[in-house]
């Protein structure tokens, strides 16, 4: 997928499947994460998510319902 489509896609993840986090650490970096992700029980910063949900297709899963056609 294209980096246009991606952060749209991203965009919709993050209001519809995550939430704010009080400081624990990133599940990656071990740096403060800002998100929680309500569907995999992790914490992240927000260049960890990008990089998870960059690594699969998941996230296509996830937000093709709220894609605009």
């Amino acid at each position: 997928m294209d980096s246009k489509e991606f952060e749209k896609r991203f965009k919709i993840y993050k209001e519809r499947h995550t939430t704010k986090v009080t400081p624990p650490d990133c599940e990656d970096c071990n740096e403060l994460a800002t998100i929680y992700d309500t569907l995999t029980g992790d914490n992240y910063c927000e260049k960890c998510l990008r990089k998870s949900l960059m690594a699969d297709d998941e996230i296509v899963e996830y937000t093709q319902a709220f894609m605009d056609n």
